[in-house]
């Protein structure tokens, strides 16, 4: 049986594609969000941070639940989300690994990995959202980049999960659906905090995001607002062999481990 599995460059050239996806929005919408004047102001919270996702309905539904209309619980709300989605595609792998009755050992070695790959998503996740809930508006966007790297990994959880299945396998299609709607509620995430300078300042926010970019990983390849122990509890759960260079930022390169 396959081992614990790694996330490898996958996370790095996502967060490349929703950095691509967000500029192009803005430059559609010609820079700026729809009117919202007539919403309410959660709403228009909830419409503002949601103008640069591709999934706008999964988004509106998410963030409306959450009775804020600050931006920072906003995107909490959107992690907690993400989290109870993988809760249940968690679930589902569970049960499917019980009454799988099939003798093809592709499809039980295929079900033991996605129960650990979704475990150590959902890992990944709460380790994002304690980082998340201790800080103020102001650092999660100057260390947006930081968090979009480790936010882009449950999405290459998720993908790696499924390349385990045949491809015409009825149980990858019943974990696939499963696992798409918290790839999608992931993906708004990511969006979201791509844009985040631009429409804090569309809802009338005082916010001073810096006039440089900042290099926001130290040299080892993890953010500097890390604690030394919290490096080290990361690099023990992921095997580190080297770092490789994206947009300037120095990031470690996790490579697949099987046992």
């Amino acid at each position: 049986m396959l081992g614990k599995l790694v996330v490898t460059g996958i996370s790095l050239i996502l967060v490349v594609g929703v950095i691509i996806g967000v500029v192009a929005t803005v430059q559609r919408s010609g820079g700026s969000v729809e009117h919202t004047e007539s919403l309410s102001p959660q709403m228009k919270a909830v419409s503002t941070l949601c103008q640069p996702t591709y999934y706008k309905e999964a988004c509106t539904n998410t963030l409306s639940a959450v009775n804020s209309t600050d931006p920072k619980e906003l995107i909490k709300g959107g992690i907690l989300a993400i989290s109870d989605s993988l809760k249940k595609s968690s679930n589902l792998t569970d049960d499917l690994v019980v009454k799988n009755n099939s003798d093809e050992p592709r499809a039980k070695m295929a079900l033991n990995d996605c129960k650990e790959l979704l475990q150590d998503a959902s890992e990944r996740l709460q380790d994002t959202l304690s980082k998340v809930g201790g800080i103020d508006l102001q650092s999660l966007s100057d260390h947006a980049d930081d968090y979009r790297t480790w936010l882009s990994s449950i999405i290459a959880y998720q993908e790696m999960c499924l390349d385990g299945f045949e491809e015409n396998s009825p149980l990858k299609a019943q974990v696939q659906n499963s696992t798409d709607y918290g790839s999608q509620l992931t993906d708004n995430v990511l969006n979201i905090l791509a844009g985040l300078s631009q429409v804090i300042g569309s809802l009338g926010l005082k916010f001073n995001a810096p006039s440089t970019s900042r290099r926001l990983l130290q040299a080892d390849g993890y953010p500097s607002w890390m604690s030394a122990a919290d490096r080290m509890k990361l690099f023990n759960s992921l095997p580190v062999h080297s770092f490789v260079v994206v947009n300037g930022l120095e990031t470690p390169e996790f490579q697949p481990c099987l046992a």
